[in-house]
């Protein structure tokens, strides 16, 4: 009777190059998290949507940044209040901050802080 022994090396080498992997994956995502993130991955934009009484000011955030963005947006044509807005990361929120005014342009303020 002829008995083969398989030996562990091959699982063995497998296991190896799998957990280097695993580090390596690590070690990528953690220096991704430590990149820090500007005001370039919000965009915000104002917009007069025309309405049955004169137009609808609305400031729009798109959201590209890994955090959530808390704003406060407002506009040239009403400084005054600031709304607030929290747009997760990834996602896009916006507010209508006029609704009735004779302004068919709108220039959007913004303070944001990513958390």
């Amino acid at each position: 009777m002829v008995t083969k022994q398989h030996g562990g090396a091959p699982g063995a080498i497998l296991l190896v190059v799998a957990l280097g992997l695993l580090v390596g994956l690590g070690a990528t995502l953690r220096a991704r998290a430590e990149i820090p993130e500007g005001p370039d991955c919000l965009t915000v934009r104002g917009e007069a949507r025309m309405q049955a009484y004169g137009y609808a000011h609305v400031v729009t955030v798109q959201n590209g940044c890994r955090r959530e963005a808390r704003c406060e947006v407002w506009t040239t044509a009403d400084p005054t209040p600031r709304h607030q807005l929290v747009v997760p990361a990834g996602q896009t929120g916006s507010v209508t901050t006029r609704i009735g005014s004779p302004a068919r342009e709108v220039i959007p303020g913004h303070q944001c802080v990513l958390r």
